[in-house]
């Protein structure tokens, strides 16, 4: 017996995997040597917390240094202003009168001071420079999760060029699940998707969700694209690498008549589906739309409250 049918729904199941939303290996922006590692291997840590300290004698003398230089300088524009001042009042003359000194002498005296004012900026950004070389021998955490691994320890000299990695830090306060799905599906799922998954091994490892994004590569191989759907993870239970179950919750997209796939036969005609009328089976074509599981979409050639000859399967 055929009827219209409102909502076809049933699931697809496939494997898919967590993975951290992020994975940061932090490195160090300055060259020394480890003083401090102040977190160990599955330390959850919070933004901007204190993960490794060098060892700063170096920078505090870099900064004694460019401090020096800078007072030589402003002493230097000091002097250069007063001198200028100087030159400028014997250049400067009422109208009429003649300068009482060459005008070589009095560009040279305007020079010397912008040279001065020069310098004086130059030893402001590399004292601000050795300040800031100060500020990263600590190496802070970049955002809120857990360390992962640790690749460092006190006393080992580090590098910012090439960079060596201290820390690996990973976002787990939510994990994304990513999993395949057959290419017959690209058109039937949206962000509107319904999931449902389930972790094994973990306790209340199970839940639902929605589908985040459809990734738009197609593996040329087994025909299948990616997909992901975010799962929050405030108490830290679920970890990157756990498998899980994914099972893709369909809907057929509009009222619409289905038959058993089963139910359709080849004949001269093109398909056909096998009708009873007036208690004798009679082969009639058909023309059919979409494929959902194992049921066809009926465009033409049947109607609702038909009786149709389905095949047995073995």
């Amino acid at each position: 017996m055929l009827n219209t049918v409102q909502h076809l729904t049933w699931e697809t199941a496939c494997v898919g995997e967590l993975r951290a939303r992020r994975t940061t290996r932090v490195g160090a922006q300055v060259s020394g040597r480890v003083d401090e590692v102040l977190v160990r291997e599955g330390d959850a840590v919070t933004a901007g917390q204190e993960l490794v300290r060098l060892d700063t004698a170096t920078f505090a003398l870099e900064i004694a240094v460019r401090e020096a230089e800078r007072e030589v300088m402003v002493v230097a524009r000091t002097d250069a202003s007063l001198q200028f001042e100087r030159i400028r009042a014997l250049w400067d003359k009422p109208a009429g009168e003649e300068p009482s000194i060459p005008r070589k002498q009095f560009d040279d005296a305007k020079a010397r001071l912008s040279t001065a004012e020069v310098h004086v900026k130059l030893a402001d950004a590399a004292l601000e420079l050795a300040r800031r070389r100060l500020t990263d021998a600590v190496i802070r955490a970049p955002y809120d999760g857990i360390v992962t691994r640790r690749f460092v320890d006190p006393g080992q000299p580090v590098t910012s060029a090439p960079v060596t990695e201290l820390l690996e830090i990973r976002d787990v306060a939510s994990l994304d699940l990513e999993f395949r799905l057959p290419q017959r599906m690209l058109s039937r799922v949206s962000a509107a998707t319904v999931l449902l998954w389930e972790i094994e091994g973990v306790a209340d490892g199970r839940g639902e969700s929605t589908l985040s994004l459809i990734l738009p590569d197609l593996d040329e191989a087994t025909r299948t694209f990616r997909c992901r759907t975010v799962l929050p993870n405030p108490d830290g239970r679920l970890r990157p690498g756990l498998l899980a179950r994914v099972r893709v919750v369909e809907d057929s997209p509009r009222e619409a008549l289905y038959i058993p796939a089963a139910a359709i036969v080849s004949s001269q005609r093109g398909p056909s589906v096998r009708v009873l009328e007036g208690g004798r089976p009679a082969l009639r074509p058909v023309r059919t739309g979409e494929s959902w599981g194992d049921f066809l979409e009926v465009l033409e050639g049947l109607s609702p409250g038909d009786r149709i000859l389905v095949a047995k399967t073995p």
